[in-house]
């Protein structure tokens, strides 16, 4: 039997909740999917707006903090009641959560969420706010994930190996290599931040719900996408990698950066930040340090990498080795299980700073 309309929102709603109990800790600034639902009607704009872009998008790197993500932007968009005091018209269109060819998914189509302004050019671009980990802590995480969730079809299809029984949990350092099994040229962290910052073109029988993250192992890809892949990254520039993003949230500065990234849209568009996001993101802004300790999660990492590989290898320098693509485009700004010394929204990629032209 399908799931009805209302219990998809009740199921949502109840996900976001939960989650913003467990990691606000009852602080006053909270978030609520149910936001996703209660967007305004734009109604009918006489004029089109001349927006230098239409909107927002929140494009997801998976395991980089994309639910609190959704969560609080949700919440933030919800927050100005859609209401422009001048007009007391709508100012978002209604989520396009559910895309129209992908009516009931779980998750939002390729696993990027747009927000659109009422009345703005449908062919002005997006500002894409691009999630991005650390990938130290990004493979920690995803270890964790999958071997806690053997039955996960990525877990099954990817993470498998030959010889592991279905009960067994593959240790740390065999299962990075396992990942890569075959072929050491691309990271997998590579592979899935180029399809969820890059990739526009799908192949066949790919859901809907996906952009290549989850459906694709980095181990089974074929040698010209990786050599594509690969090219891109080496670009001057990295102007082909990244060229439609706007702005970085990184996990670690999750709440200040992405405050930050709301905000250059709020200035892009010249719209008051108050206006489109009520007094939301100054909440958001002063809960910020409550999520930037993050030694527990750099301990946790630093325990799983401070092993060595049969052939004498640490798994650092594997996952150093394996993530070499990216580490050409952000240089420094990551050392393996260690909180960077800033945040990517105020202080960008130096590739970003030299246009994208």
């Amino acid at each position: 039997m399908g799931e009805t309309a209302a219990w998809r929102v009740a199921r949502l709603t109840l996900t976001f909740v939960l989650a913003g109990a467990q990691l606000n800790d009852g602080t006053e600034f909270n978030f609520n999917s149910a936001a996703l639902f209660r967007v305004g009607k734009c109604g009918n704009p006489k004029d089109t707006v001349l927006y230098p872009f239409r909107g927002f998008q929140l494009s997801h790197l998976l395991k980089a903090g994309g639910t609190f993500a959704h969560g609080a932007t949700n919440g933030a968009v919800e927050g100005s009641r859609n209401i422009d005091a001048a007009s007391s018209e709508a100012l978002w269109k209604d989520s396009t959560f559910e895309h129209a060819q992908c009516r009931g998914c779980r998750f939002p189509s390729r696993h990027k969420i747009d927000y659109e302004l009422c009345g703005a050019d449908p062919a002005a671009p997006l500002f894409v706010i691009q999630l991005i980990r650390e990938p130290c802590s990004y493979y920690a995480s995803v270890y964790g994930f999958q071997t806690r969730k053997a039955d996960h079809a990525m877990a099954r299809k990817c993470y498998r190996y030959t010889g592991e029984s279905e009960d067994s949990q593959p240790d740390f350092k065999t299962w990075i290599k396992e990942v890569h099994r075959g072929s050491h040229r691309l990271g997998f962290m590579a592979h899935r931040l180029w399809a969820s910052a890059n990739r526009s073109v799908y192949p066949a029988g790919l859901p809907l719900t996906d952009d290549g993250q989850l459906a694709e192992c980095v181990r089974e890809l074929p040698e010209k996408l990786v050599d594509q892949i690969k090219q891109m990254y080496a670009e001057p520039r990295e102007k082909t990698m990244f060229k439609n993003v706007n702005c970085w949230v990184d996990q670690n500065y999750l709440v200040s950066d992405l405050v930050s990234c709301l905000r250059q849209f709020a200035t892009a568009v010249g719209k008051p930040q108050k206006t489109l996001f009520s007094t939301y993101l100054d909440r958001m802004a002063k809960s910020a340090a409550q999520y930037a300790d993050h030694s527990y999660t750099n301990r946790h990492c630093n325990k799983l990498f401070n092993t060595s590989n049969d052939d004498g290898r640490t798994a650092r320098e594997l996952v150093t080795l394996l993530e070499r693509d990216f580490h050409s485009a952000f240089g420094d700004h990551y050392s393996c299980c260690k909180t960077p010394a800033t945040g990517l929204a105020d202080n960008p990629p130096r590739f970003m700073s030299l246009g994208n032209a």
